[in-house]
């Protein structure tokens, strides 16, 4: 249920230069959310669907959301289910992310700064 959300977090965050991450989504339940972000340190104390602001999140949904400081940006655009791939390029020096379906970008958004985490 989206009343009982769960975040984990990377051990290592980025600043600086271009990172690749993705995950392959095995499984999720009926009525299910996943959502593939970059946030501050201590986003893994979320429990929000979606990340508030306090966590500069900037992530995509299995639900096709893109999420920015705890607002939905863009929805409509291609969901996730089981056995897809769910990535991000992140590109610090310019500051933009984009995310990847099954390694085809499907989205990006600009405004990447600071120390953010894989999450």
């Amino acid at each position: 249920s989206y009343l009982n959300s769960h975040t984990s977090r990377g051990t290592s965050g980025f600043s600086s230069g271009i990172h690749y991450f993705e995950v392959r989504i095995n499984f999720v339940k009926l009525g299910g959310y996943i959502c593939l972000c970059l946030g501050t340190h201590d986003i893994h104390n979320n429990t929000a669907v979606y990340p508030p602001p306090k966590y500069s999140a900037f992530g995509y949904t299995t639900q096709g959301e893109m999420i920015r400081q705890g607002e939905i940006v863009a929805d409509g655009l291609p969901r996730v289910v089981a056995g897809d791939d769910l990535g991000y390029r992140a590109d610090f020096l310019s500051g933009l992310i984009i995310f990847y379906k099954n390694r085809h970008p499907v989205a990006e958004m600009e405004g990447l700064k600071g120390e953010l985490y894989p999450a």
